[in-house]
């Protein structure tokens, strides 16, 4: 099977498994804030936002340094990046996360915090243990092996969360998700991978990748700051309560999207690795999987902004009536989310990862300036104003550098861009259309029934675009994914 075959198959499973692991998780989330108050349920979104740091050490980047060199990784290699990037650092992490409950407690003065952060720390000890299977399957694009991991985190964290939210009825029911997730994760790995762990330092195993290893741990660190910073401003500065107005919205938007991008990188990095010698050969590629994806979450975003208010009172409650607006804008800046996650990973992969780490840092402080200049809006509106302004500035700057590294011209992107935006807005607009006509329904109706419906509908119309040709980007991963060649056009006789 061809290398771009085994990546845009990998890519369909792993980024097909998150969707439903992703789903689970909203799930999860929708009966956490109908069970819980508002201030509650900012508790709890800062409870996760721990369960997220506890984390950002996890990697020194020498493990992503062993998927991307050109060489495979030997026995020793592969113990000495996980004594180096696994073992020790979680170990480390987990005593400081432990020490560091009351502090938070009285930073974000929110008191129950003392008893939950000690807990969470617990989860780095369990991933400590987890065997290097994301590593070798990886290099092999052996992802349908991979989803696997994916799968039984998010499994076991979505699906052990339900009985515990309905018995707890408190924050502890994440907690104690979180860990059977981390757990469940870590035997996995040694089931699909059969490498015997031991502890090891070998200096030349490691000397040769630093460069890389170095740049791919400031990602992560960024990284791990943007996806948490704006909930610990938000929690901080507005409180429990606007908390849980600003994870909720984000959760069904935004933060669903990096998710699902986040673990298509599992494929997109090392495939990109693959196209270091000649960047330029990606590109045909790269337009292609960046048409389709825009199509497909311009569809999705696109439903759930022009029916965010019957889909908020009818899956959260009327309690949460007043997150539609904050909802709508944070649709807007899943859009450009999309793009910005996307070339992460082919950034990286191309050995590039300064571009990412600049990006992310763009992303970062742009939030964090708009956000701490409370004096010109007030509430909610400086919060999604600050995350739509960074989301498209990360977005811009991203397109600009991916860009000079492929050879691919301005037109050529912008082309891609209009053509995918204007056809999933056409085929949601047709969708819309269609629903405005039928009779008066309840909102319940409309957000379990029509909502759904709106996606599928709009879905089915990208389809057609493929075959009829106006989404030439879908055809080409079609291909791909078949192991075909498009046919050439024939030439008319004379």
């Amino acid at each position: 099977m061809s290398m771009a075959r085994r990546a845009a198959r990998g890519t369909i499973w792993i980024s097909g498994g998150t969707l439903v692991v992703k789903v689970g998780v909203i799930a999860q989330q929708v009966l956490l804030a109908r069970v819980l108050s508002v201030e509650e349920f900012g508790v709890a979104a800062m409870v996760l936002v721990a369960i997220m740091l506890q984390s950002i050490v996890g990697t020194l980047g020498f493990m992503p340094a062993l998927i991307q060199q050109r060489e495979s990784p030997s026995t020793s290699q592969l113990n000495t990046a996980w004594t180096l990037d696994c073992f020790l650092p979680r170990m480390l992490q987990a005593v400081v996360v432990a020490l560091l409950g009351s502090p938070a407690a009285v930073f974000f003065q929110m008191p129950d915090l003392a008893i939950y952060i000690p807990v969470v720390a617990l989860i780095s000890v369990v991933q400590a243990f987890e065997n290097v299977a994301a590593v070798v399957l990886a290099r092999q694009l052996e992802l349908k092996r991979r989803s696997l991991l994916t799968l039984s985190f998010g499994t076991g964290f979505a699906v052990s969360s339900i009985p515990l939210i309905l018995m707890l009825q408190s924050p502890w029911a994440i907690v104690w998700s979180a860990l059977i997730g981390r757990l469940l994760r870590t035997l996995v790995s040694h089931f699909i991978v059969s490498h015997q762990l031991r502890l090891q330092f070998v200096w030349s195993d490691v000397r040769g990748n630093l460069p890389f290893a170095g740049w791919v741990f400031v990602v992560q660190v960024i990284k791990k700051l943007k996806g948490n910073l704006d909930r610990i401003i938000v929690g901080r500065i507005f409180g429990a309560e606007m908390l849980g107005l600003y994870h909720l919205a984000s959760r069904m938007s935004v933060q669903s999207i990096r998710d699902v991008l986040n673990a298509s990188a599992q494929t997109l990095f090392p495939a990109a690795a693959r196209f270091q010698n000649d960047p330029a050969k990606l590109q045909p590629i790269f337009l292609a999987v960046l048409e389709c994806v825009i199509a497909g979450v311009g569809v999705v975003m696109g439903a759930l902004f022009l029916l965010a208010e019957p889909v908020v009172a009818t899956l959260v409650g009327e309690k949460w009536r007043f997150a539609t607006q904050p909802l709508q804008i944070a649709c807007l800046a899943a859009l450009l989310t999309s793009i910005s996650f996307l070339i992460l990973p082919i950034a990286r992969g191309l050995g590039a990862p300064e571009t990412e780490a600049s990006g992310q840092a763009i992303g970062v402080t742009t939030f964090a300036i708009i956000a701490l200049q409370p004096f010109w809006l007030d509430g909610w509106r400086l919060l999604f104003v600050a995350l739509f302004v960074s989301e498209f500035l990360m977005c811009t700057y991203l397109l600009h550098r991916l860009a000079r590294l492929l050879e691919c011209s301005a037109l050529a992107l912008l082309k891609v861009l209009f053509r995918a935006i204007g056809i999933a807005l056409a085929g949601v607009g047709c969708a819309y259309g269609v629903i405005t006509v039928m009779p008066a329904v309840s909102e319940t109706v409309t957000a379990l029934v029509l909502a759904p419906a709106l996606v599928l509908i709009g879905g089915a119309w990208l389809v057609l675009a493929v075959r009829m040709g106006a989404l030439p980007g879908g055809m080409v991963l079609w291909h791909m994914y078949r192991g075909t060649r498009p046919k050439a056009p024939q030439s008319s006789a004379a």
